[in-house]
């Protein structure tokens, strides 16, 4: 897949290409964020545990906080537009991706996109 197809809403995506591109991404969202965890225990363990780290070390931890949460970012935009491509399948409008975006309904409407079949045949979305 191309970085150009990546970041496309064009097209569709079937059940199959949705699982394992929702697979990986939440394989690597909870890499981050077990990584991000981590760091922020370090930061809290050396702040409140008596030692003090230096400048560099807090320095380092806050742009790598930052660029965790680029790449958090980045994950959830990558999973919208692929949500995108799978609502195509099942020739509805992009625009129901934002569901993921609200707390528990995100849940539902990701197992909905997972189970339900796409369409059979060309519709308005073929590229």
């Amino acid at each position: 897949m191309t970085i150009s197809k990546l970041f496309s809403i064009k097209g569709r995506a079937t059940r199959k290409k949705y699982f394992f591109s929702a697979a990986f991404l939440l394989s690597a969202f909870s890499l981050l964020l077990l990584f991000t965890i981590y760091l922020f225990i370090l930061g809290i363990g050396t702040a409140f545990g008596g030692r003090r780290i230096a400048n560099d070390m807090e320095i380092f931890l806050w742009v790598i906080g930052v660029f965790l949460f680029l790449l958090f970012i980045l994950a959830l935009i990558l999973y919208i537009l692929f949500s995108v491509r799978r609502l195509h399948d099942m020739n509805l409008n992009g625009y129901k991706g934002l569901w993921l975006l609200v707390p528990i309904a995100n849940i539902f409407f990701g197992l909905y996109l997972l189970f339900t079949p796409g369409t059979q045949g060309s519709n308005k979305y073929d590229t």
